[in-house]
């Protein structure tokens, strides 16, 4: 009877043991959770260059569908048949920034600018020249913006035709 009793001690857990081993598990667990969701593939300033070459690979199509106005619109863009759309280009400029920041689907803060290569508003443009962040809202169609104490700064200029003359579209990305 007395080897029953050793032999029934051995398979017996004690709730000590039990409760520490659930602690320590937890704990592992909420470690493992924030590590995975801190992960970052790349440095910030990767991730903003990778935004501003999705928002100028964007404005650059004719949108998704190319046809698209304020109601059909999945995917942004503002040139048709290699020249900017001015009907396109004031459908974005007046939609809500929060709208348009989910449309391009980016992380980072912008604000484009349309000019002409001599920096004032190309012909047949219609104002507002800028679009993007409310905080670099302008009334004036020049292409200074200033964000300072923004340390990760992307500025991408690409030339378009616009009316027959050509145009400098300014994409200033940051975070």
């Amino acid at each position: 009877m007395l080897h029953n009793l050793k032999r029934q001690r051995h398979a017996q857990t004690w709730s000590a043991d039990f409760i520490l081993a659930v602690f320590l598990f937890a704990i592992a667990g909420v470690a493992a959770i924030k590590l995975i969701t801190n992960l970052s593939f790349g440095s910030s300033f990767d991730d903003v260059q990778l935004d501003a070459q999705a928002i100028s690979s964007q404005l650059m199509s004719p949108g998704i569908p190319s046809n698209w106005n304020s109601t059909t619109l999945v995917e942004v863009g503002v040139m048709t048949s290699g020249a900017l759309d001015t009907r396109k280009w004031h459908d974005i400029s007046i939609m809500s920034y929060s709208q348009l920041r989910r449309l391009m689907g980016v992380q980072s803060e912008f604000a484009i600018v349309v000019s002409n290569v001599n920096q004032s508003t190309p012909s047949g443009v219609i104002v507002p020249c800028l679009i993007g962040n409310p905080v670099t809202n302008a009334s004036l169609c020049n292409q200074t913006i200033s964000l300072n104490g923004q340390k990760q700064v992307v500025k991408v200029d690409r030339l378009i035709a616009s009316n027959a003359s050509i145009a400098r579209l300014s994409i200033y990305v940051w975070r």
